[in-house]
C-alpha cells in the first residue's frame, strides 16, 4: 500500500463509537458540490470524512490542478480506438469531448487512491441540462512529462468508463434503477465479496445455513439500501437465486426478524449479522473495513455502500487493470454466470 493508503487504514482503525452518527453537508464553494443523494449516506465516506478534511481537501484538489485536455492523451486514445477497448467507447469519448468528464492533475494536494472520482456541480461547462459533470482525481494514477500523461492506456479507460457510469447513475437513477439485469448481477457480485471476507474469519463454508442466513441479508441491504429497490418479492427471488438448497421456510423467518429492524447503513447490517451466530461477536466495522482494504484494494472500500464504485469494481476487473486486486476479484466476477450480461446492459443507460 502506498503512504496515503496506509493514512486510509490508520483512519479506518479509529474507535468506531465516535462515527456511528454523521451528516456531510453538501460542498457548495463556487464550482464544486457533491451530489447529496448517494455520499452523504455513505457510511464509509464518513469514516474518512470525520473531521471534513477530506471534502476540504478535494476543494482544494480541484481549485489548484492542470486541466488534462485531448492533446495529453492522444496516445491513449489512440490506443482505446485501435483495439477496441468496451463497446461504450463512444459514449465514454463523447462524454469527455463535451466536458461531462474532466480529468485533473495535481501531485500537491492528496487524496486517498479510494476516491478517484467524484460528481460535482461546475456551473455551465457541461453538456448536460443540470450542468453536472464527473471530476477524475489522476493526480494518484498517473504523471505529467513533456505535457502528457504518462499512465497505462488500460487503467485510464477504466477511471474514465467509471466515471461515465456514476455519471448516468447521477443523471438517471431511475432508467439505472429499472435494469434487472444489471441489479441481479451487481448483487451477485457485491454479496460474494462481502461472504468472502466473512468467510476468512468465520469460516461459514462449514454452516450452510448460516452462509445461506448471511448471504440473504447481505444480498437484501445491497437491494433495499444501494440499489434502492422496493419490492420485498423481487429481492427475495434475487437474493436466493444463488443458493443450491436453499431452506426457504428458515431464509422467511430471517427476512421477517431483518424486516422488524432498522436497517440503515453497514453499521446495522453487521449488527444483524453479529445476531445470527455466536460466532461472530467478535465481528466489528473496523475489522471488515480494513479486511475489504488490504483484500481488495484502492476503491473497492467505498463499494461496500456507494453504488458508482460497484461499477468501477466490475469495469477494473472486466478491463484486467490493477487499480484494484484483480487476481481475487477476477475469481468472483468472471465466474459470474451473468457477467456476459454487463456490457448489453450497461448499453442501455
Amino acid at each position: 500500500m502506498n503512504y496515503i493508503d496506509e493514512l486510509l487504514v490508520e483512519s479506518i482503525s479509529k474507535d468506531f463509537d465516535l462515527l456511528m452518527e454523521y451528516t456531510i453537508p453538501s460542498i457548495n464553494k463556487s464550482e464544486c458540490m457533491y451530489e447529496a443523494a448517494s455520499l452523504e449516506n455513505s457510511y464509509v465516506f464518513n469514516t474518512f470524512n470525520e473531521s471534513k478534511k477530506l471534502t476540504d481537501d478535494i476543494v482544494k484538489y480541484i481549485k489548484t490542478a492542470s486541466i488534462i485536455d485531448i492533446g495529453m492523451i492522444e496516445e491513449q486514445v489512440s490506443t482505446f480506438k485501435r483495439v477496441k477497448i468496451s463497446p461504450l467507447l463512444d459514449n465514454v469519448l463523447n462524454a469527455y469531448n463535451n466536458g461531462d468528464i474532466e480529468i485533473l492533475y495535481n501531485k500537491m494536494v492528496k487524496i486517498p487512491t479510494a476516491i478517484p472520482y467524484i460528481i460535482r456541480k461546475a456551473g455551465g461547462t457541461a453538456s448536460n441540462s443540470k450542468d453536472i459533470k464527473v471530476t477524475i482525481l489522476i493526480g494518484n494514477f498517473s504523471s505529467v512529462s513533456d505535457d502528457q500523461l504518462k499512465i497505462n492506456s488500460k487503467e485510464l479507460y477504466v477511471l474514465m468508463e467509471s466515471a461515465y457510469i456514476a455519471l448516468q447513475i447521477y443523471l438517471n437513477p431511475m432508467r439505472v434503477n429499472r435494469s434487472m439485469g444489471l441489479s441481479r448481477l451487481t448483487c451477485g457480485i457485491y454479496t460474494e465479496m462481502f461472504l468472502r471476507i466473512l468467510s476468512r474469519e468465520y469460516a461459514l463454508s462449514l454452516d450452510q445455513g448460516l452462509y445461506d442466513n448471511v448471504s440473504l441479508v447481505i444480498s437484501r441491504f445491497y437491494l433495499e439500501k444501494i440499489w434502492e429497490m422496493n419490492n420485498q418479492d423481487t429481492m427475495f427471488n434475487i437474493a436466493v437465486s444463488n443458493m443450491k438448497t436453499p431452506d426457504y421456510n428458515n431464509l422467511k423467518l430471517v427476512w421477517e426478524d431483518y424486516t422488524s429492524k432498522n436497517i440503515t447503513s453497514v453499521v446495522d447490517l453487521l449488527l444483524f449479522i453479529k445476531s445470527l451466530s455466536v460466532r461472530f461477536d467478535k465481528l466489528s466495522v473496523k475489522y471488515v473495513l480494513q479486511r475489504y482494504m488490504v483484500t481488495y484494494h484502492g476503491a473497492c472500500i467505498l463499494a461496500l455502500d456507494y453504488l458508482p464504485y460497484i461499477f468501477f469494481v466490475i469495469i477494473n476487473t472486466i478491463q484486467g487493470s490493477f487499480l484494484l486486486n484483480d487476481t481475487i476479484l477476477t475469481d468472483i466476477i468472471k465466474k459470474d454466470k451473468n457477467i456476459r450480461l454487463f456490457y448489453p446492459e450497461l448499453s442501455k443507460l
